[in-house]
């Protein structure tokens, strides 16, 4: 069931005047359901090398990036960006300038450029962020219990550096059930086609060592 509601809402600055369609039970990065998601529904799969560098099942070093290492990329970061990924700031709604982007393309980590998603996954949710129901592996996306606002969420971060990307629900669509609420300023849009920076990049292909089970 939907229901209908005007809101006057801060968009960037500005009061607007909003006829909003709202499905029932949909939250987003502020305003949701105090069930927490089901960790459990997606099966993680990674593979820890003798030197102890991890990998994704897909092929990308996802190996926890050290202080000195966040601290070195940081300092390319906006005061907006690191407010958002290093201070878990969210971004206002309907502001984020990846929000209405059609581009096919894969979305990555704004700090360290490890792949989250892809167009194809991505949807209009009206929530006014980003929003995906799939990311591009589940091993990249590291799921942190959140009771800021005194209710329980489900915090989303890069699993390679633990930047803040937002907060994934259980309102999406098929085939996931998911939703996972994205700031603009937490990722970085590439085009399809384009190529990608090294750090965005599978390592070579060890065929071997991935045909395990």
């Amino acid at each position: 069931m939907r229901t209908v509601q005007w809101l006057t809402i801060g968009v960037c600055g500005v009061l607007v005047g909003l006829r909003i369609f709202i499905p029932a039970g949909t939250g987003d990065d502020r305003r949701s359901s105090t069930r927490p998601m089901n960790t459990e529904i997606h099966t993680v799969t990674t593979v820890t090398r003798d030197d102890g560098r991890v990998y994704s099942r897909s092929g990308y070093d996802i190996t926890r990036l050290s202080e000195d290492r966040m601290e070195d990329l940081a300092r390319n970061l906006t005061d907006q960006q690191r407010r958002i990924l290093l201070g878990k700031g969210t971004e206002q709604p309907f502001c984020g300038g990846l929000l209405d982007n059609k581009e096919r393309g894969t979305y990555v980590c704004r700090l360290c450029g490890l792949p989250l998603f892809t167009s194809e996954t991505k949807f209009t949710s009206g929530t006014g962020w980003p929003s995906f129901y799939q990311p591009v592996d589940p091993a990249h996306i590291h799921n942190q219990r959140d009771t800021s606002l005194g209710r329980v969420r489900t915090e989303i971060q890069c699993q390679r550096c633990r930047a803040h990307l937002g907060h994934v629900f259980e309102d999406g669509p098929p085939p996931t059930g998911l939703r996972y609420c994205l700031n603009s300023a937490s990722l970085k849009f590439h085009p399809q086609g384009s190529q990608l920076p090294a750090e965005s990049q599978p390592i070579a292909t060890e065929t071997a060592y991935f045909a395990g089970g």
